[in-house]
Order: structure tokens, then sequence, then C-alpha cells
């Protein structure tokens, strides 16, 4: 039962991977971008938890054991998710603080790299783990500071309402509680939470899943808005320029047609005397500009 738990999980996070690339490749967004890369960690060290890695592993001084591999993958997960928590939250403009905390936070994950260096590999998961703990409650703080949707103008309003944000980081907290919890000695563990960094894994990589795949729904619909009021606006540009077109062919046209009855005007008026065939023509070329502008 187990082996097809295992599977059915694989199975899961390898889809996950796989939708996420999908939406970057199509949207090249950095936060799908982040995804992603969280996804690819989480089935790395996913392998690396139920044993997998050791069938790959070669007796080699140079090449890191299954532990190893497995506790650095681990670190580089928490790293991305606090870079995806970051990204994802900075859309609603929250309290600055908290989200230079977030900011910081996967900045740490050279410090950790540099203490499996020495030696501490234990020290450096402890620690780690102990933001792991902390990361859900600060990004699920950050999230309840974020400016509700009414406080943004529709071009910068952020797909993903307040409310849903909130939801979405305390469904996050409760899962990783299964599995931070109990690894730190502050509950007994059950058989449910032997397996919590996985349900961890999987929870919240669903419900962003989730949430992502709304987003990008919602993205899609307002670039197609944008899109037809940009038609609407070159359609609207190109019929007046084919009005100011239209006008301008017409006054060239009037002007030629007015250029000679106003020239006989011209000479009349000119003229020391006028004879009264040249006041005859005066007469028809009035009446020939009535004619013209009644048309």
């Amino acid at each position: 039962r187990q082996e097809l738990f295992y599977s059915l999980y694989l199975a899961a996070l390898t889809l996950f991977l796989v939708w996420g690339t999908a939406q970057w490749l199509l949207s090249r967004e950095p936060l799908m971008g982040a995804f992603a890369i969280r996804q690819a960690l989480a089935l790395g060290y996913s392998l690396g938890y139920m044993g997998y890695s050791k069938v790959f592993w070669v007796d080699n001084p140079f090449v890191a054991t299954p532990d190893t591999l497995t506790s650095t993958l681990i670190i580089a997960f928490v790293a991305s998710a606090y870079r995806f928590d970051y990204l994802m939250l900075r859309e609603h403009r929250p309290n600055r603080w908290a989200l230079r905390t977030i900011d910081v936070l996967w900045k740490l994950c050279p410090v950790y790299y540099l203490l499996m260096l020495l030696g501490e590999t234990r020290m450096a998961l402890s620690i780690n783990m102990g933001f792991v703990l902390l990361s859900p409650f600060l990004a699920l703080l950050t999230a309840c500071t974020a400016r509700p949707s009414s406080a943004f103008t529709d071009d910068t309003s952020p797909v993903i309402s307040k409310r849903a944000l909130v939801s979405i980081y305390g469904l996050i907290l409760m899962g990783l509680s299964v599995s931070a919890f109990p690894a730190m000695g502050l509950i007994s563990a059950v058989e449910m939470s032997l397996q919590g960094f996985l349900f961890y894994g999987l929870v919240s990589g669903l419900t962003l899943l989730l949430m992502l795949q709304v987003r990008a729904q919602r993205l899609h619909q307002q670039r197609s808005a944008l899109e037809r009021q940009v038609h609407v606006a070159e359609q609207a540009a190109r019929l007046e320029t084919q009005r100011r077109i239209e006008l301008g062919s017409f006054l060239a046209m009037l002007a030629h047609e007015l250029k000679t009855p106003l020239a006989v005007i011209k000479m009349v008026l000119g003229a020391p005397s006028a004879t009264p065939a040249m006041i005859t023509e005066a007469g028809r070329s009035v009446r020939d500009m009535n004619a013209i502008i009644e048309r």
C-alpha cells in the first residue's frame, strides 16, 4: 500500500511540475517559473526521502551521498518556497517589512550550505526547519496585511482577492503543521504525521496549482479584454484617419472648384469700370458657387 501511495504522490508532483513548466513556457512569468522550480525541487527531495535516489547512487567519493543530496534538496526546496511566496505576495502590496523578511529568508540558503560544508549538517537542517515552521505564519500574516482589491485601480488590481490569498496560506499552514510540529517534538507523532512532509508538499502544491490556474484564467480574461479595447481603439483611430483623409480630399476638391468663380469675381472687382458683360459673368460665377455649396 505504501508503494502505491508513493507512486500516486510522485505522479501528482510530476503533474504539478509539467503544468507549471508549460505555463511558464507560455507566459514567461517569473511567478510561474518559481512554481515550476519549487515543484522540481519538491519532486527531487521526495525521491530522496522515499529512498529512490539510492538506486542511482554510485560509491564514489566525489559524488554526494543520498542523504546529503536529500538534505541539499530540502534546503533548496524551502528556499524556492520562500521565493515563490515573495513573488506571490508582492502583487498584493502588503506591509513592506513583512515582505522584506520573506525576501531575506530565501536568501539564507547559501548559509545553510556553508554549514553543511563545515560538517554542521544537522545544525543547518535544524535552523532550516525552524524557518520552515515560521514561514507559513509569516506568509499568512503578510497576506493579512495585503491591500484590499478596492485599494487598487482596475489596471493594477491583483487577480486573486485578499480573502482568497489569506485562505490559501491558511490551508498551507494547516498542511505544514501536520509535518513540522511532530518533527520538532511539539506534538506526538502518529502514522499520518510520519509522512507529514510528503503531505505538506502535496497539499501546498495542489493548493498553489489551483490558485495559479484561476490566476492564469483571470489574467487571460484581462488580456482578452485589453486586446478588445486595443482593437476598438485601433479601429476608431483608423476611422478617424479615414475621416480626415476624406475631409482633406473634399476641401481640396472644393478649393479647386471655387478657384475659377472666385478668380472671375476678383477680376470684376479689380476692374476700373465694370461693363455689363463683366457684371453678368460675375453673377454667373456667384450662381456657380452657390450650386457647388448646395451639392
